[in-house]
């Protein structure tokens, strides 16, 4: 940063510096094309003291605000005290540091040691999970445990967040700015451009939930006027002519045409030379970043020239643009459009341009395919739509990158038609069914008669038809179990077919499974599976000893633990449910207490693949505090394709919330939710469990339901004849004797509806054949 220019801002400079001192939460307006983000920076390294740091956050940027600051820790660092300090700290720490691209311009901490320290502490104090998972690990967690580190510490007395352009916020983005304004240490400065007022607002009035009033300066920050500008050309020896103002008022002062004439090619595209052009037009088509060294191929290609085209004249080419603002050169030699300056209103590009440079890029693709990133292969799909063999095998490889970070699109595997072989197919439909999707997956399967009969198919194939509750999915499962030679797969097909057979209503099976010891299927049978966790985590619930249930949810936690956070976590929902099931016992309500702490800070980053967490964690704040669960009920929408079960729940559950307070809404809502889901639903206890708390509410509103009361009888809640007895027992004795429901009467009769993972990655079974050591 040594060449940094910054002239005639020191009023702006200075009252937001006398701001930050004042006010924790500060807005400032500003016009867009101002010069805010040269701003930003200068003041970003005014505020990086001996005792203070500032970190520099572009809202417009794919990467989240966590990853920008860990990108801004890291980037600052001596990467040869960075490689020694990761040394002895594993390699996962490594792994998760490495992942953090450096930025193109980094703003250097005067105390870069000590931050990074506090970070790789915080990912140690974060870390859940192993290279094979690192797609699960949150950056977001270590920045939150890094801050307050750093307040416990008290060597750093200020952090400073500059938010560049608060309407653009990501929602993630600004539930994490809410987050972090929770430490007394942080200041946070956010910028809203005066064009794009309301959605800034918008954004605003959300971070503002947590009480926190923010200070509007009453200064907007303004394009350049007369002085500046004259300061700007005598800052950077350029010669400075009065009728340059006439053009920059024509623009409006815009900072970058000012900028073009400041460097000398006065924004004029069409003076660029021809290299320059095409550069810029491979770019602006591609619209992404793209290594030199691809750049150089795809340049060669499309102007053809000679292969051999010298490569410091190519360098040449390169810096000159660079210099001139149109790209920039990141420490990776990643080449950057400048889209301030450059836009396809300047550079005009014909259809017949398009088409041969999006060739030239593609063909040039198919030489390092391995090595393109997710934006890159998302090009090649979209300008492949007329050549399927081709871009089926630019869709695989982007899958197979989004599933190593975890994050797989579904537009992308609904592209895929026919598969020609076993191992794609089985891969594309095990990525939909870990997405929770079914239907589609299943009629793919089906497409493909000619591998029907492998056993991979036939395994997931009844992992679909479990969770779809079609044809005789129970007696699929029994085919399966017993034709299996391989410990791993039928213990993981166990698993399924317990949770099946109480969803088919065939209590008396799962019965003898749980406590039947002369039973072949007897569950413990299958402790020296490697996978027994799985099975043992969905028979658990059904454990009445308190002790022994607690003891095997602890155990699974354990097996999980490091390795594998996503089944960690839904596991932890699983125990939620069965110590709250337990809440009179002892032991149970103090492991709850000590674990719910555990479920909020999983809550608080909103990930998808815990959703379901919420419903228990509603009921949690249901029955045992006076928190509203509404939120966490509503977060559950249906989604076709998967399975209804959890919106149903959710929708009965926040119907019983109603109950305590509007007997007669409820009462609306268990209707509505009968009619559209659960009149025509085939699995016999989301019936049973409706009946239960339908039962509950009719009593609250002086109907005695005996038909319900009958039917809740002769079939048992996953066989639980006590408790049916229970209930039958209750409400008989309170009709026959005309007494009316009582306030205390709610937590005796009100059945929760807990949704429990009992799901596996579909990958877990297929990896389960490939262990011909552990044949039966």
């Amino acid at each position: 940063m040594s060449d940094f220019k910054f002239v005639c801002r020191e009023e702006e400079l200075n009252f937001v510096q006398e701001a930050l001192l004042e006010k924790k939460f500060i807005i400032y307006y500003y016009f867009n094309d101002s010069g805010l983000t040269h701003y930003l920076k200068k003041l970003n390294s005014i505020l990086n003291t001996d005792n203070e740091i500032c970190f520099y956050v572009d809202c417009i940027k794919s990467q989240s605000i966590a990853i920008q600051i860990a990108t801004q820790i890291i980037s600052c660092f001596d990467k040869k005290k960075l490689s020694q300090y990761t040394k002895s700290n594993g390699e996962v720490i490594k792994k998760i540091i490495e992942s953090l691209s450096s930025s193109i311009d980094i703003i250097p901490f005067v105390n870069a040691g000590e931050l990074v320290s506090s970070f790789a502490d915080a990912i140690k104090d974060t870390l859940d999970t192993d290279i094979e998972h690192l797609s699960d690990y949150k950056i977001e967690k270590a920045i939150i445990s890094m801050l307050g580190q750093i307040e416990k510490k008290g060597k750093i007395r200020k952090v400073y967040i500059l938010v560049d352009d608060a309407s653009s916020l990501k929602p993630e983005g600004i539930e994490f700015v809410a987050k972090i304004m929770d430490f007394d240490v942080v200041r946070t400065l956010l910028t809203i451009p005066n064009n794009h007022i309301d959605p800034g607002m918008e954004n605003l009035s959300k971070i503002c939930a947590n009480d926190y009033k923010p200070y509007e300066l009453e200064k907007i920050f303004k394009r350049p006027n007369d002085t500046m500008i004259k300061g700007l050309f005598r800052c950077y020896e350029q010669n400075y002519n009065d009728d340059y103002l006439n053009i920059f008022n024509r623009y409006e002062r815009n900072i970058h045409v000012i900028m073009s004439y400041i460097r000398g090619f006065h924004m004029d595209f069409m003076q660029l030379d021809k290299p320059s052009i095409c550069i810029l037009k491979i770019l602006l088509i591609l619209g992404t970043p793209l290594d030199i060294v691809t750049l150089k191929t795809i340049y060669i290609r499309n102007a053809h020239l000679p292969t051999n085209i010298i490569e410091a004249d190519f360098n040449v080419l390169i810096n000159k643009m660079s210099i001139q603002g149109f790209i920039a050169r990141d420490q990776r030699d990643c080449i950057h459009l400048n889209n301030n300056i450059v836009s396809e209103k300047d550079i005009k590009i014909t259809l017949i341009e398009r088409l041969s440079i999006s060739r030239d890029i593609i063909d040039t693709f198919e030489t390092c395919k391995m090595q393109l990133t997710i934006p890159q292969l998302k090009f090649a799909v979209s300008n492949l739509d007329k050549d399927y063999n081709r871009r089926k095998s630019y869709i695989l490889l982007l899958l197979d990158k989004q599933k190593s970070i975890g994050q797989v699109e579904q537009q992308y595997l609904d592209m895929l038609f026919y598969l020609d072989n076993k191992y794609d197919l089985i891969k594309i439909c095990s990525m939909y069914y870990n997405l929770q999707v079914y239907d589609v997956p299943f009629l793919r399967l089906q497409q493909h008669t000619e591998f029907l009969e492998e056993r991979e198919c036939k395994d997931l194939l009844a992992l679909l038809k479990e969770r779809l509750h079609k044809d005789n999915y129970c007696e699929k499962l029994w085919d399966l179990v017993n034709s299996s030679i391989n410990l791993d797969e039928k213990c993981l097909l166990m698993a399924v077919l317990f949770t099946a057979l109480f969803n088919n209503g065939e209590n008396e099976k799962c019965l003898e499974i749980l406590h039947d010891t002369n039973n072949k299927f007897y569950y413990e049978n299958f402790r020296p599976s490697c996978y027994y966790h799985f099975l043992l985590r969905n028979v658990s619930y059904y454990v009445e000893n308190v002790e022994e249930g607690i003891r095997n949810y602890s155990y699974c936690l354990s097996k999980f633990k490091n390795c594998d956070p996503v089944n960690y976590n839904r596991t932890l929902s699983n125990f939620i449910g069965y110590l709250m099931k337990h809440i009179k016992n002892k032991q149970a309500n103090r492991v709850l207490n000590n674990k719910i702490d555990e479920v909020k800070s999983i809550l608080e980053f909103n990930d998808q693949k815990y959703l379901y967490l919420n419903i228990n964690y509603g009921i949690y704040l249901m029955l045992e505090t006076n928190d509203d669960p509404t939120p966490y009920f509503d977060s559950i929408l249906f989604d076709a394709g998967t399975t209804e079960t959890p919106y149903i729940y959710a929708k009965i559950n926040q119907a019983l919330y109603i109950a305590q307070h509007n007997p007669i809404e409820a009462l609306k809502c268990l209707d509505e939710i009968f009619y559209a889901s659960i009149c025509d639903s085939n699995v016999v206890p989301t019936k049973i469990f409706y009946k239960i708390n339908r039962l509950l509410v009719d009593y609250m509103n002086d109907i005695n339901n005996v038909e319900f009361l009958e039917e809740i009888k002769s079939t048992p809640l996953r066989g639980d004849e006590k408790y049916t007895k229970y209930l039958y027992s209750f409400y008989s004795y309170r009709f026959k004797n005309k007494i009316k429901y009582k306030d205390l009467d709610f937590k005796q009769c009100f059945l929760p509806g807990y949704i429990f993972y009992h799901g596996f990655d579909a990958e877990v079974l297929m990896s389960s054949l490939a262990r011909p050591n552990l044949r039966i």
